[in-house]
Formats: C-alpha cells, structure tokens, sequence
C-alpha cells in the first residue's frame, strides 16, 4: 500500500504478470499531498522499481530504479522483509536527497522474481 505520513491512501491497483515480471500500477483515489515513501511487506522480490506519472497523459518518469530487496536468490535473506521505501527524484547520487513534493497521478511498480527461472508470484 502507499503510504502518506504513515498513512495508508486509498487508491485502484491494475497487476500484470508476465514471466518473471510483475507490474503494479496504482491509481491514488485520496489526494497525496506529499507522496514520500511506499511501505509493504516484501513476498519473494529480488528488486522493484518505482516511477511516477504526474497526469492522466501517463508520461512515467522513474523515481527509484533497481530497488534490491533480496541480495541473493538461494537466500531467505530479504523475502518476507516490511520494505520502506523513499520514492527520491532522479537517480544520481546529488539527488538523492531531494524527495518527491509534486502530488502524483499514478504510481507504477515493476517487481522482479529472485531467479528468472520463477515463473509466478
């Protein structure tokens, strides 16, 4: 769920699975005022990456790329980890400090399996 001030919005989730990829695309149905971090509980996810889309043309932008979760896929290590991540604008280390402060529109999340030879979630 996306959180806001440690506070769960509401919002309307489409998921598409193909192979060992999963999309989550999360449209907000309350208004994120200042959208700063998703939290949830990890289920056997090697890596996610997060992007924004401000408005309904859906122009997505990346917020966090490559997020790794597990640090190896023969490992428990990671995989029924509570996950808290800080959605940051840009990807170089100079921006890494500077959070999200436009409202999004929508939030796609893009999940990786541990092993490609995984083939469900």
């Amino acid at each position: 769920a996306a959180v806001a001030n440690r506070q769960v919005l509401r919002s309307r989730q489409k998921v598409t699975t193909e192979g060992a990829i999963q999309v989550i695309d999360v449209a907000f149905l309350d208004d994120p005022s200042q959208l700063s971090i998703v939290s949830f509980q990890n289920c056997y996810t090697a890596e996610i990456s997060i992007f924004v889309a401000y408005n309904e043309q859906v122009d997505w932008q990346p917020l966090n790329l490559n997020h790794q979760l597990m640090p190896s896929p023969c490992t428990e290590d990671g995989g029924q980890a509570l996950v808290d991540i800080p959605l940051m604008v840009g990807n170089s280390e100079r921006d890494q400090h500077a959070k999200l402060k436009c409202k999004p529109y929508r939030l796609r999340l893009i999940l990786s399996q541990p092993a490609t030879c995984w083939q469900s979630y």
